[in-house]
């Protein structure tokens, strides 16, 4: 009446994934910002054509642009954007070489602080400090220390 006790061999059970998408590694906030406004610039740049347009000529047509031309609302937009995009794309290429040319001197100042005993303020300024440092009165109002010069009277009475 009783079998032997034997364990039952059960297939292994298969671990099923669930219900969604899968899991994602974590990423940083500032990460997915860069991301984002890197997806954001190329949508910018793909909607306006600016992969495909000639900066010299678009900008030689701006420039020849007077009060004598009319324009739809439609095409300032577009003039705008544009405009804005190249002007933006210039800036930070500016700032990527720039960054890239002060990037020796910056780890060679730093270097050169380093040697020198020089320790530098992480926090932020108070504006006592601010003022001080640049020359300006407590109040951040007016630019010399001291009281302002007398005005010479336009009108003479």
């Amino acid at each position: 009446m009783h079998k032997s006790k034997r364990p039952i061999s059960r297939p292994k059970k298969i671990e099923k994934r669930g219900p969604g998408r899968p899991r994602r590694t974590p990423q940083s906030g500032e990460d997915l910002r860069l991301k984002a406004q890197q997806r954001v610039r190329e949508a910018a740049e793909k909607r306006n054509g600016i992969s495909t347009l000639d900066v010299d000529e678009f900008v030689h047509k701006i420039g020849g642009i007077t009060g004598k031309h009319k324009f739809t609302r439609e095409e300032m937009v577009e003039i705008r954007q544009r405009v804005d995009l190249l002007y933006q794309k210039f800036v930070t290429d500016k700032q990527e070489v720039e960054a890239e040319a002060n990037a020796t001197f910056i780890d060679t100042a730093r270097q050169a602080a380093a040697l020198k005993g020089v320790m530098t303020s992480t926090k932020q300024m108070s504006k006592e400090e601010w003022a001080k440092e640049h020359g300006l009165r407590a109040n951040l109002k007016h630019r010399k220390p001291g009281p302002p010069k007398k005005k010479k009277r336009q009108y003479g009475t």
